[in-house]
């Protein structure tokens, strides 16, 4: 249902792009922090562990930290364009 109403023609504003870009950057932000804790969680081996954790899921959680910190950047900008020079904005 929601898939529907998010991909339809007239939701086709960068506005609408970017909340679902930060919507699946979020979601993933949560899944690399809940995982390295479910980790932890279900004593997996020590080894496999860290290098799991210091390798790829501590690297992807900051990355994802910052996407979604420019994510919203840029959707503040995006917004004060669209309200304060509505003649620049031509969406």
């Amino acid at each position: 249902m929601e898939q529907q109403v998010i991909f339809r023609k007239d939701m086709k504003h960068p506005f609408n792009s970017m909340l679902i870009a930060l919507v699946a950057i979020d979601i993933g932000f949560l899944i690399f922090n809940f995982g390295g804790s479910a980790l932890w969680s279900l004593q997996v081996t020590a080894h496999t562990n860290t290098m799991m954790y210091a390798k790829f899921m501590f690297p992807m959680s900051g990355i994802l930290m910052t996407a979604s910190i420019f994510i919203i950047v840029a959707i503040s900008v995006e917004r004060y364009v669209a309200l304060c020079h509505q003649r620049v904005c031509k969406f």
